[in-house]
């Protein structure tokens, strides 16, 4: 009979431990009750600030972008020309380094020679003030700015649908018209704010 109510006493003080604890756990069906979507962003989030870091750490700087794949190297590239514009202009650039790689000619054979191309894209020369700013986004702009770009970049890679009518040269009202821009009709024209808009060319060589 001793044995029998230690028992009882011992189940019961078992029950008074776990309970509260179980209590504390929410069904499966409710323990993660954010979106798809949510969560989907989230993981692309730690995947697009992952994606950016570079060896620029321990005395060891390398900004040739080597270790770069295309996609962020043409988030980089949206984020250096075109951070501050809509996702609509940041497409239409994307569209034209997407022609000149398809395209093969002076400006290179893919997408990684034609960003690195020499003078073509001016926040990757040593001397613009943005170049830095490519290396490290996330240290000069919200998340949400460098998040955008590699979205586009992203998308422009996947889709390939291009919005420029094969462009493969733009530029932005606020700097004086190219030379080569002088005598020939822009494919595209899209505002960039303040006034001003961007041109895109597909009849230059």
């Amino acid at each position: 009979m001793n044995y029998l109510k230690n028992n009882v006493a011992y189940l019961t003080l078992s029950l008074a431990v776990i309970l509260p604890t179980l209590r504390t756990i929410p069904p499966a069906n409710e323990r993660n009750n954010e979106p798809l979507e949510t969560r989907v962003q989230n993981s692309q989030q730690k995947e697009t600030i992952q994606l950016i870091s570079h060896p620029c750490h321990d005395n060891h700087i390398f900004d040739d972008f080597s270790h770069d794949s295309d996609e962020v190297l043409l988030a980089r590239l949206l984020y250096g020309e075109a951070r501050g514009a809509s996702r609509e202009v940041k497409y239409a650039i994307a569209n034209v380094v997407l022609n000149r790689a398809e395209r093969p000619c002076w400006w290179g054979r893919n997408v990684r020679e034609v960003i690195l191309a020499p003078r073509q894209f001016s926040c990757f020369n040593l001397d613009d003030v943005n170049r830095h700013k490519l290396l490290d986004p996330l240290r000069y702009d919200r998340q949400e700015v460098w998040q955008e770009c590699y979205a586009v970049a992203r998308e422009a890679l996947s889709q390939r649908r291009d919005t420029t009518h094969g462009a493969t040269h733009y530029f932005d009202s606020s700097i004086a018209t190219p030379r080569w821009a002088r005598s020939i009709p822009p494919s595209l024209e899209l505002p960039a704010g303040n006034g001003r808009v961007v041109r895109f060319y597909n009849t230059v060589l």
